[in-house]
């Protein structure tokens, strides 16, 4: 089960629009947040993502903008973005 804020983050980063309220949505966004996971240190990213979503990823704008800065987001490859919940 992914946080809300986890959902935002993903969804502004990848550019992906498939609604998080979906089966298709949930397996989408499930297997993307399994893909860009930080393997060593599981929980403290989760945790990373959570507060960047509620703090920084208020707006499309601001959380790619952000991201880029953010070092967790290094983890956050966009390549081949434009297949993801397609």
């Amino acid at each position: 089960m992914l946080d809300g804020n986890v959902y935002r983050v993903l969804a502004r980063y990848f550019g992906i629009d498939t609604p998080t309220d979906t089966t298709a949505g949930k397996n989408c966004y499930t297997q993307l947040a399994g893909e860009v996971l930080h393997r060593e240190q599981p929980g403290e990213y989760n945790q990373a993502i959570m507060d960047f979503g509620a703090v920084v990823c208020q707006t499309p704008a601001a959380c790619l903008t952000k991201a880029a800065r953010w070092p967790p987001a290094a983890r956050l490859s966009r390549k081949g973005s434009q297949t993801w919940c397609r």
